[in-house]
């Protein structure tokens, strides 16, 4: 006689997160069929990347084109990789974890966008933004290399909170910056200097310098913006147009050209 065998949802839930695991792949670019991303031997193993695997660029030095749009779990460039990435117009690629770039240059060509579910780090290379959409769920990192640039071009950079908090690392230049949760923190390295050109969107978020008593300068050049229910402390934004948070946002103090409207109350600030 047979036997029957019977699993428990949570037993099926556990064999199916198993089974995505065991299909995750490194898959490193070759471009030995020319550039197409979406073309199956271009890949080592064979086949284009899903949405489970991990792309690797690092050698050999050929093109990409990234003409389809592709759901992966994380991209890392390495130093070893010289070429080029291009993200063509209209394509969207999703990267569900991070994306690592150690060098090489990584284009977004017009009406495209580009979402990263979790950390986006430039240590070396040139990113060239476009005019694209970027979303980044967790950290953004520019470190501290000369050698990492972010060119913003006329693109949207939208910080999404894949989780409470976000810390900014380094020195960037948006065009347009949007950050826009329902609650949660950003973090900026103090010290450090973050230029907007064009527009910002901030809606119910904590915005703080990494260390206390230490400014994070902000750099506001536009005509566009939009700051409601935030609260700010150790923001020094003297070096570009003043910011007017609404009468939601709240004043946590050591904040440099930020017009808040007094709501009347107040805070104390220990060592203020």
């Amino acid at each position: 006689m047979s036997k029957i065998w019977k699993v428990t949802p949570a037993t099926f839930l556990a064999l199916l997160g198993f089974m995505v695991l065991a299909s995750a792949v490194d898959k490193t670019w070759q471009g030995t069929s020319g550039a197409s991303w979406n073309f199956d031997p271009n890949w080592v193993p064979t086949g284009v990347p899903g949405p489970t695997d991990n792309v690797i660029f690092g050698s050999p030095n050929n093109p990409c084109s990234i003409d389809i749009s592709s759901p992966i779990n994380s991209m890392t460039i390495l130093n070893t990789y010289s070429g080029s990435i291009t993200l063509q117009s209209g394509r969207h690629l999703v990267i569900n974890s991070s994306f690592t770039m150690n060098g090489s240059s990584f284009t977004i060509v017009n009406g495209s966008s580009f979402t990263v579910g979790t950390h986006f780090k430039l240590s070396s290379g040139t990113f060239y933004a476009g005019n694209g959409e970027l979303r980044v769920g967790a950290n953004w990192d520019m470190g501290s290399s000369i050698y990492a640039k972010f060119l913003a071009g006329s693109s949207t950079v939208t910080f999404t909170f894949a989780g409470s908090i976000q810390d900014i690392f380094g020195n960037t230049t948006f065009y347009a910056l949007r950050i826009a949760p329902s609650s949660g923190t950003v973090q900026f390295t103090g010290g450090s200097t973050q230029t907007v050109l064009n527009m910002i969107e901030f809606k119910n978020v904590l915005l703080k310098s990494r260390s206390p008593m230490v400014a994070w300068n902000f750099k506001f050049q536009g005509s566009s913006q939009t700051v409601k229910g935030v609260e700010v402390q150790d923001s020094d934004a003297s070096s570009g147009n003043t910011i007017n948070p609404d009468m939601a946002s709240i004043n946590l103090g050591r904040n440099i050209n930020w017009n808040f409207v007094d709501s009347g109350k107040r805070y104390w600030l220990p060592g203020a």
